[in-house]
């Protein structure tokens, strides 16, 4: 379980980059100009120190998927397949001239629209609020964000249905601390009339990569991970430790890449052990 909670964190933490905004192929590190990445993910199999493909399985960070990008680089369509290759969600992105994301629109299994976000962003590209509608068309929850003088981000709060209305002025918050290359560094989460319950603190090599980071529950230590990576910031290698540094979870990763630089093949080990082959299909523009 410890394993699955502190892999789950490093999921949202790659994924909720604050820093200065990007399209969704450099949010990805993706070398090229991709028309589209068609991602599968297998169960591993070591027979005899070979590893070989097994049945299509994911699970929430191995997912079995087909992003479609626009001429700027930015994802406007993702779809999500069951490992039956039926469809499971999709998501249908919308962008201002500008590149920000205005809208996005989350359709079920049936095709149906069950999420739509509306987004707002200020006159320097800051994304200021979010507005989650469920199928209805009812305000179902809100986020809104500040900003320093450098354009990072210093707050994020949300609200659910009760704080729209007014009887709270937030449901839960996260505030941040930027280091002077504004990358952040320490992340704080609030709910109502409390102290910070959790709190991160992140380090970054001279590339910008986080490389260490490590997570407290009410200023209490709880753990610590380090990461590798190649010289194109693909990760290599994660270890986390207990607060006592017993190991708790040592992942790595090997690839095959195409001639964009980009891997189209991942092997994920966990432990010394093969979990899961992830195959990659780019089609890049002409």
């Amino acid at each position: 379980m410890k394993k699955i909670i502190y892999t789950l964190f490093v999921l949202i933490f790659f994924s909720c980059s604050i820093e200065n905004k990007k399209n969704s192929l450099e949010e990805e590190k993706i070398f090229g100009k991709a028309k589209s990445i068609r991602e599968i993910s297998y169960v591993a199999h070591d027979k005899f120190g070979k590893v070989s493909k097994g049945e299509i399985k994911g699970d929430i960070l191995h997912q079995d998927f087909l992003k479609k990008f626009n001429n700027n680089g930015n994802n406007i369509e993702t779809i999500i397949y069951s490992s039956d290759g039926s469809l499971y969600e999709k998501y249908i992105n919308k962008f201002d001239e500008k590149g920000n994301e205005i809208e996005k629109n989350i359709y079920d299994s049936n095709n149906i629209l069950k999420w739509k976000y509306l987004i707002k962003f200020d006159d320097k590209g800051n994304m200021t609020e979010k507005n989650y509608y469920n199928s209805d068309g009812n305000l179902n929850s809100k986020e809104t964000n500040k900003y320093d003088d450098k354009g990072n981000k210093i707050e994020e709060n949300y609200y659910g249905i009760e704080q729209i209305s007014g009887s709270e002025s937030f449901s839960t918050r996260w505030t941040f601390k930027h280091n002077d290359q504004n990358k952040s560094t320490e992340w704080y989460y609030h709910i109502p009339g409390n102290e910070p319950l959790l709190n991160y603190i992140y380090k970054y090599d001279d590339n910008g990569n986080q490389i260490e980071w490590s997570g407290y529950n009410l200023g209490i230590p709880n753990f610590k991970t380090y990461a590798n990576y190649d010289i194109n910031g693909n990760l290599l290698e994660l270890k986390s430790y207990e607060t006592n540094e017993r190991l708790i979870s040592h992942e790595y990763h090997k690839y095959q890449f195409d001639k964009n630089e980009n891997w189209i093949q991942r092997i994920d080990y966990v432990d010394e052990v093969p979990k899961f082959i992830i195959q990659r299909e780019i089609e890049y523009y002409n």
